[in-house]
C-alpha cells in the first residue's frame, strides 16, 4: 500500500509542475483566490451606534486588513454629524446620521457608524458657561438652577437671528449680594472672546421697597467700542413686582435686540418693552441667556430658535406702528421722479413697512404702493393727497397733499437757484462759487446743479447770526432725495455757549454720529470747511481739509448736494462739486488715514495729537473719557482694514503729558484691534501729585481687560529726543522695536492667547489720551502670512 501511495503522489507532483510551468493546458475560469490572498475589510474597534450632543466631538477608532488603501470618510447629514479625514466626527446639530468609512482603491469595501445627535437646551460644554449651575434635566425641558457667582447660562442657539423666552423666579441670594442683578442678554463667546467678556443685557435690581420690588435696566460689558467696563442705564422709572417671577422674551434680528419683561397676572400685570441696536455685534453670532450676579434664579418654561423665519413670525407681534409721518421738507413740487419715506413710531416697532397710495386719482401723478412717485410735466397746477398706511396696523395712516409747480430758471451754473427752499423773507445772495443766507429765523436748502450716486461736494461755512448761541441752530452739507423726502447731512451744530462739533446725521433720525472738529469745537463767527463724498451707499466726511471718517448711509437713489442753514444766517465760499467718478476714486485711494479733529498737520507726514483730556467740559463738547474712542477723535486711523499680519511704522517725539493738579496719567497708544474689543500697546507716562520725577512704562493691552505696567528697557527714553517705533502684529505674537531693536521679544505677555486669529478684521491706529505727541511717516501695511 504504500508504495501505490507514494506512486500516485509522484504523478500529481508531476502534473500539477506541468499546469503551473504555463504549458498548453487552459486555466480554469472564475477559480477561487488561493488561500493566502484573504478580501480586504475595515474592522470597527469603536461602537457601530454612537449618542452625542451638538458641539461634541468623536474619534472613529478602526483597522484595515488585507490593504494599504487609504481609507475615505463620508457623512450621509453633514448637518448633524460632520467627519474630517482623521476619523474624527463633529455633532453639528440635532437628528441622526451615518458615517460610512470606505477604502478609496476599493470603495465597495465599506464600514458603518450610526449618530444619534441630542442637543441640550443650554451650554454645558467647559468655556461655554460661567458660575454654579445646576442644569438638572434640561436636556427634556426640566428646571434650571442658578446657585450662586457671577453666571452666564448660554441658551443654545447661537446666531444672528434668535429668540429666548423663559420663566425666571428669583429665590435668594449669595455671598450676602442683596444688590446684584439678574436677567437676559445676548453673549460674545468663540475663540477669541472668553465667556464674560463681551455681553449685551436686560436687568433687573432690587429696589429698597422690598424683597421683590425691582428696577429695570439695559448695559453690558463692552457691547460697545466705548463701554470697556460695566454700564447700566435705567430703562424707566417704574418699580416691578417681581413676587411671582418674570416672563422673559428677548429677541435679536442683526444687530437689532429687542426684549419683553412681564410681571404677574391678570389687573395687577406689569410690563416694559425694549430695543436696543448693537452694531458691535454685525456679522458675528452670540448667544441668548440668562445673566445672574450672586443671585439664586429658576429658569423654567424655556423655548429658543435661531430659525430666522421664526424669529421674523414673532416680531411681527412685538410692537405694532402706533404714528406714521411722511417726510420732506416742502409741499411744492415739480415734475421729475420721487421716493416717499416716512417714520414709524415708536423707534423700535419692528415692522415699520409703509404702503402709499393718493386719496383720488389725478392726472398725470402716479403713486406706487413702494413709494415710487412720478409727476408728469403736465401735472402742473395740480394739488394731490398722499395717504401713507402702517403695514403692521393698517388702522395707522398719515396724509400729505403735496401742489406741483412750474421749475423756475436757475441764474447760476453751480446753484440751482430756481429750486431753493426757503421761507418767509430769507434773502439768498450766489456770487460765483459764494453764497449768502442773510436772514437768521429761517431755514434755507440749497441745492446744486448735478449729483447722482458718486459725487464729491466741499465748502467753507460761517455762521453769521449776531449775539448768543441758539440750540438747534446749524450750517453745513447736505445730501437729498428729490422733493427732500430722505437725506443725510453734514453739519456744524451750534449747541451751546460759542462752540460746537459737526454732527453726520440721517432724515429718520436713525443715526447721529459726532465728530470733533478741532481742539475746543468749531468756534462762532470763524470759517470751517466741510466736505462730504457719496460713493454709492458709502460716505465720507472731510472736516477742515481731514478726511475724518466713512459711514455708511444707502439711500439707494441718485441724490442732490445741498447746502443748507437752519435757523441762523450763514455764509458758504470756495464752494466746489466734482461728479467726475474717475476723480473722486483716486481721491479717495489717495487717503491714508481718518484723522481725528483734534490732531494737528503741521507739515507733511506730520501729525500733532493734543494734550486735551476729552472728559472735561468746555473742550469742544465732548464727554469722553478712558479709553478713547475708536474714531480716533485725538489720534489717526488706517483707512485700510487688516485680516492677516500687518506692521506699523511711526516716530513719536515732543511728548507733552497733560498737567493737571501738578499729576499725569497720560498714555500714548498704538491700536492693533478696534472693532470688537480693542487691543493696544501703551506708553504710560506717570507723575504724582505734588511734583517728582516722572515714570514711564509699558502696557501691552491685548484684550483691553488686563492691565499690568512693565518697566521700559534700560536705554530707552522716549520723553528725550525722536522714538522710532516699529509694531509687528502676527497670528501668534506681537513684535516691538524701538529705534530699530527688538524689546520683550521673549515676554509671554507679547503672546497672543486667543484675542485675534488670521480672520479677525482689524483697523490699526495711533491715538493719545491726555497726552500731546507728535507722530512723523506713520504707516499701516499688511505683511505676508
Amino acid at each position: 500500500m504504500k508504495k501505490r501511495l507514494i506512486a500516485f503522489f509522484t504523478v500529481f507532483v508531476a502534473a500539477m509542475s506541468f499546469v503551473l510551468c504555463g504549458c498548453s493546458v487552459k486555466e480554469p475560469q472564475d477559480e477561487p483566490p488561493p488561500p493566502d490572498e484573504k478580501p480586504a475589510v475595515i474592522r470597527l474597534r469603536s461602537e457601530e451606534n454612537q449618542a452625542l450632543k451638538v458641539g461634541e466631538k468623536f474619534s472613529i477608532v478602526y483597522t484595515v486588513y488585507n490593504s494599504k488603501s487609504e481609507v475615505e470618510f463620508s457623512s450621509s447629514d453633514d448637518g448633524v454629524v460632520t467627519v474630517d479625514r482623521f476619523a474624527t466626527v463633529t455633532a453639528e446639530g440635532a437628528g441622526t446620521a451615518t458615517v460610512t468609512l470606505s477604502l478609496k482603491d476599493d470603495p465597495a469595501v465599506t464600514a458603518k457608524v450610526a449618530f444619534t445627535v441630542t442637543k441640550n437646551n443650554f451650554m454645558t460644554l467647559t468655556g461655554y458657561y460661567n458660575g454654579n449651575i445646576d442644569f438638572g434635566e434640561q436636556e427634556s425641558g426640566g428646571d434650571v438652577s442658578v446657585k450662586s457667582g457671577q453666571v452666564q447660562l448660554l441658551a443654545n442657539a447661537p446666531g444672528q437671528h434668535w429668540y429666548f423666552k423663559t420663566h425666571i423666579d428669583h429665590v435668594g441670594v449669595s455671598a450676602n449680594d442683596s444688590g446684584g442683578f439678574w436677567g437676559v442678554g445676548s453673549f460674545l463667546v468663540n475663540a477669541a472672546n472668553p465667556i464674560g467678556n463681551i455681553m449685551y443685557w436686560y436687568m433687573l435690581r432690587r429696589t429698597a421697597e422690598g424683597q421683590r420690588k425691582v428696577n429695570a435696566y439695559y448695559g453690558g460689558w463692552r457691547y460697545a467700542t466705548t463701554v470697556p467696563a460695566d454700564a447700566s442705564t435705567l430703562i424707566n422709572d417704574n418699580v416691578y413686582d417681581a413676587e411671582s417671577g418674570v416672563d422673559f422674551t428677548i429677541i435679536r434680528n442683526g444687530t437689532m435686540h429687542y426684549v419683553i419683561a412681564e410681571f404677574g397676572e391678570g389687573e395687577s400685570k406689569q410690563s416694559y418693552k425694549h430695543s436696543f441696536d448693537v452694531p458691535l455685534f454685525k456679522d458675528t453670532d452670540t448667544y441668548p441667556g440668562v445673566l445672574s450676579q450672586n443671585q439664586m434664579l429658576t429658569v423654567s418654561e424655556y423655548s429658543m430658535s435661531n430659525d430666522k423665519a421664526k424669529v421674523e413670525e414673532l416680531l411681527q407681534t412685538f410692537q405694532l406702528a402706533e404714528s406714521v409721518s411722511i417726510n420732506g421738507l416742502v409741499s411744492d413740487l415739480t415734475a421729475g421722479e420721487y421716493r416717499l419715506t416716512s417714520t414709524v413710531m415708536p423707534e423700535f416697532t419692528i415692522n415699520k413697512s409703509v404702503a402709499y397710495a393718493l386719496k383720488t386719482p389725478v392726472d398725470g401723478v402716479s403713486v406706487a404702493a413702494d413709494g415710487a412717485m412720478t409727476i408728469a410735466d403736465d401735472a402742473a397746477g395740480e394739488s394731490f393727497t398722499v395717504v401713507a398706511t402702517a403695514v403692521s396696523d393698517p388702522s395707522v395712516t398719515a396724509e400729505r397733499t403735496y401742489t406741483v409747480i412750474e421749475k423756475a430758471a436757475s441764474d447760476s451754473t453751480l446753484f440751482d437757484t430756481g429750486a431753493i427752499v426757503k421761507h418767509e423773507s430769507v434773502t439768498v445772495t450766489p456770487d460765483g462759487d459764494k453764497i449768502s443766507v442773510s436772514n437768521d429765523a429761517y431755514d434755507t436748502y440749497v441745492p446744486l446743479i448735478g449729483g447722482g450716486k458718486k459725487w464729491m461736494l466741499a465748502a467753507t461755512v460761517e455762521n453769521r447770526t449776531s449775539g448768543a448761541a441758539v440750540a438747534g441752530t446749524e450750517i453745513g452739507v447736505m445730501s437729498a432725495t428729490g422733493g427732500f423726502m430722505d437725506y443725510v447731512k453734514l453739519g456744524v451744530e451750534y449747541t451751546y455757549s460759542a462752540k460746537s462739533n459737526a454732527a453726520f446725521t440721517t432724515q429718520r433720525g436713525d443715526r447721529t454720529e459726532f465728530a470733533s472738529a478741532a481742539e475746543g469745537g468749531l468756534v462762532r463767527g470763524t470759517e470751517n470747511t466741510l466736505g462730504l463724498i457719496r460713493d454709492d451707499g458709502d460716505y465720507y466726511v472731510l472736516i477742515n481739509g481731514k478726511f475724518t471718517k466713512k459711514i455708511s448711509a444707502d439711500l439707494g437713489v441718485a441724490t442732490t448736494p445741498v447746502l443748507y442753514s437752519l435757523g441762523t444766517g450763514a455764509r458758504f465760499t470756495d464752494v466746489a462739486l466734482v461728479t467726475d467718478g474717475a476723480q473722486i476714486d483716486a481721491f479717495i485711494a489717495a487717503q491714508r488715514y481718518y484723522v481725528g479733529g483734534y490732531v494737528e498737520t503741521p507739515a507733511a507726514g506730520e501729525y500733532r495729537l493734543a494734550a486735551v483730556d476729552l472728559g472735561l467740559a468746555g473742550t469742544g463738547g465732548d464727554t469722553l473719557d478712558w479709553p478713547p474712542d475708536n474714531d480716533y477723535c485725538n489720534g489717526i486711523k488706517s483707512a485700510t482694514a487688516f485680516d492677516g499680519n500687518f506692521q506699523i511704522e511711526f516716530t513719536m517725539s515732543d511728548i507733552k503729558p497733560l498737567t493737571l493738579a501738578g499729576m499725569w496719567d497720560a498714555k500714548i497708544l498704538v491700536y492693533l484691534k478696534s472693532e470688537r474689543v480693542t487691543s493696544s500697546l501703551q506708553f504710560v507716562i506717570k507723575k504724582s501729585a505734588g511734583g517728582g520725577v516722572a515714570t514711564v512704562g509699558f502696557t501691552p493691552n491685548l484684550d483691553d481687560a488686563t492691565w499690568k505696567e512693565y518697566a521700559l528697557p534700560e536705554g530707552v527714553d522716549i520723553m528725550n529726543g525722536a522714538t522710532k517705533v516699529k509694531v509687528v502684529r502676527k497670528s501668534d505674537c506681537v513684535e516691538l522695536y524701538l529705534n530699530d531693536v527688538r524689546v520683550f521679544a521673549d515676554e509671554q505677555f507679547m503672546q497672543n492667547t486667543g484675542f485675534w486669529n488670521d480672520s479677525t478684521v482689524s483697523t490699526p491706529g495711533i491715538g493719545s489720551f491726555m497726552c500731546g505727541v507728535t507722530i512723523t511717516n506713520p504707516s499701516f501695511s499688511a505683511l505676508d502670512r
